[in-house]
């Protein structure tokens, strides 16, 4: 090798190594500043300003220049990580890292205005931040995240969450992360005047985000994901708006559907979107149709003869939902992988027919409280847990649908449902899954008293079940006593 070009390979060595070593100073620069110099501490409680200054590490509790609490570690079994009330001065918690048994962060009765929460990771059995009867505060950019212990199921409680919320005023909840809790990510109870905006509540047992009996509640551009019961989720609320959230694989719920006198029209819902489809929330709504395949999710709130077809619902609650309604034509739409394909509530004279429900969670088509003469007609219901459940509904007819597979019931009449007719359906592979104390039947009515017709009182015909053998009736599970399809059929209806 020649002189010259030795020189050369040293030289574009050493810039080699240069670099490689700028690199890595950079990274062990970046890294530095992006891991916080913790200081651990035991559990903090402050009742007073002169705790609350003992405790901060620099400020001076003024506006402009609030007490910070800052860059504590918190590993404890205790029911607290940080505890503050009956304080006057400013200050912010920011930068801590809190893992305890039941409050991360704890406030409670402070001077209005003088609380932010802001870039704290909060891991907690049972509430990261909880905020009771405070005013003016600012809780953001913090993670509140629990590990879920082996398959929680939400069971309508609100008992374990990221973010609580109660009796406050003027509080703005941003750009937060709550993951993989129980019962919520966000909660708000009895609270006014409330922004919750560009947060991600993600992988909850329960709600993404929730609100109840608050006034004037603003729900906007949050990221709710993968949510079990639903990703927001309203009750009881007075002048609430839910506008330009991103549902992903949950969707939006309203239990005011509870009560038929709830005023919906301190409701506003637009432009949201679900599974990259619009959100259609419809209130008041007469004489329509609905066939533009582009919703998620559908809600309709006190309509009247609105036809909804053509659609495909995916990876939600429920896919359409009725409340206080009439005169409704839902037909030839798919319900795939929702909690209820169809649900309706407090609705009357309308027609379910032509719909595919198919591997829903609860069931296909699902009669909540009061639902009268409704006409359920030629559905494919497969693989559901109950192809179709009524509760609390009467004088509904259910004809020629296609049942079959669903893990509980073909059929499910619940208490107080009378005068429902049920016949030519087909029953197919029904009630996989034992119930309680109940035999093998693929349907079932819960109470003898409440009279319902498992046949056409005018042909004499009954139903075709695949396990009847032939002769005799049909045996219908019921803990009052007998009942029977007096007129089974021997061949299918539909295939």
């Amino acid at each position: 090798m020649s002189l010259k070009a030795l020189l050369l390979s040293k030289k574009v060595l050493f810039y080699f190594f240069l670099v490689i070593l700028i690199s890595s100073s950079v990274i062990t620069v970046v890294f530095l500043t992006l891991s916080p110099n913790y200081t651990s501490i035991d559990p903090i409680k402050i009742e007073s300003d002169s705790e609350l200054k003992d405790y901060s590490v620099s400020g001076s509790g003024t506006k402009d220049d609030p007490f910070k609490i800052e860059r504590y570690k918190i590993v404890s079994s205790e029911d607290f990580g940080i505890r503050i009330s009956g304080t006057t001065k400013y200050f912010i918690i920011t930068n801590c890292y809190i893992d305890v048994n039941a409050y991360g962060i704890l406030i409670s009765s402070t001077a209005k205005e003088t609380v932010s929460i802001t870039d704290n990771t909060c891991i907690s059995s049972y509430y990261g931040i909880y905020l009771y009867n405070t005013t003016g505060t600012i809780v953001s950019d913090n993670v509140c995240k629990k590990e879920k212990e082996g398959n929680y199921i939400w069971w309508f409680g609100m008992q374990f969450g990221g973010i609580y919320l109660y009796k406050n005023t003027n509080t703005t909840v941003s750009k937060n992360s709550c993951l993989q809790m129980y019962d919520f990510g966000i909660f708000m109870e009895s609270c006014n005047e409330m922004i919750v905006v560009e947060n991600t509540c993600e992988d909850v047992a329960g709600y993404g985000i929730y609100a109840s009996r608050s006034f004037n509640v603003t729900i906007t551009n949050n990221l709710v994901k993968n949510n079990i019961v639903a990703g927001i989720g309203s009750a009881n609320n007075e002048f609430i708006i839910i506008a330009e959230n991103n549902f992903k694989n949950n969707g939006f719920t309203l239990n005011d559907m509870w009560q038929s006198g709830y005023d919906f029209s301190t409701l506003q819902v637009f432009d949201n979107t679900i599974n990259g489809k619009k959100l259609g929330f419809f209130y008041n709504l007469t004489s329509s149709v609905i066939e533009d395949s582009d919703y998620g999710q559908i809600i309709l709130c006190e309509c009247t003869d609105v036809t909804v077809k053509n659609q495909v619902f995916e990876n939600l609650q429920a896919g359409i939902s009725l409340i206080n309604s009439t005169g409704l034509c839902i037909t030839q739409n798919q319900f795939i992988n929702c909690g209820n394909g169809i649900y309706s509530i407090f609705t009357s004279n309308s027609s379910f027919t032509y719909n595919i429900c198919n591997s829903n969670s609860i069931a296909g088509i699902f009669l909540d409280y009061y639902c009268s003469s409704i006409f359920i007609d030629y559905n494919d219901c497969k693989n559901n847990g109950y192809g179709i459940y009524l509760w609390y509904s009467s004088l509904c007819n259910m004809t020629y649908n296609l049942l079959v597979e669903n893990t509980r019931y073909g059929v499910y009449i619940n208490m107080n449902s009378k005068n429902n007719s049920v016949h030519h359906n087909t029953f197919v592979g029904n009630h996989q899954e034992v119930i309680h104390y109940f035999e093998s039947s693929q349907a079932i009515q819960w109470e003898l008293d409440y009279p319902n017709f498992w046949y056409d009182i005018l042909s004499n015909e009954g139903n075709y079940w695949s396990d009847w053998s032939g002769t005799g009736y049909y045996k219908i599970d019921c803990p009052d006593g007998d009942l029977y399809d007096f007129y089974p059929l021997l061949n299918p209806s539909r295939s």
